[in-house]
């Protein structure tokens, strides 16, 4: 089976990668009394801005890094310091507020449905109930 092949490749991949981060250090230690930041950094041109809270599958709205330093995730980006194992990351951000505007609009979508729905079942065609001045008997 395809999937369970492309999970067992995966899997030894990440397994093989993941020494290599966990060994990895900053080339360049912080000088004394500066702090890391763990909040979101100057991204510059690198990257594309999620659109919305997309589908797993809907990969061409998620994030687009074009470079590790762009992405949000401050270990990820000590991690891959000095490193150019990756070239590209995609991101998917995941947020109760997200989650809450998404179902917002399914819900708004719906009650469109509904009334465009309602909308097709009147008008031309229907019978109104008023006589034609035809004679049915």
């Amino acid at each position: 089976d395809a999937a369970m092949r492309l999970q067992s490749w995966w899997i030894s991949e990440w397994t093989a990668v993941v020494p290599i981060l966990m060994t990895m250090s900053d080339s360049s230690a912080p000088s004394a009394g500066v702090e890391v930041s763990s909040s979101l950094n100057d991204r510059g041109e690198g990257f594309q801005e999620q659109i919305g809270m997309p589908d797993e599958e809907d990969m061409r709205n998620w994030s687009h890094h074009y470079s590790t330093d762009s992405v949000d995730d401050p270990i990820f980006r000590a991690a891959m310091k000095g490193c150019s194992a990756v070239s590209f990351v995609f991101g998917l951000e995941v947020t109760w507020s997200l989650i809450q505007q998404r179902q917002q609009e399914e819900e708004e979508r719906k009650a469109l449905q509904e009334l465009d729905h309602n909308d097709e079942g009147q008008g031309d065609g229907e019978d109104n109930g008023e006589d034609d001045g035809e004679d049915d008997g």
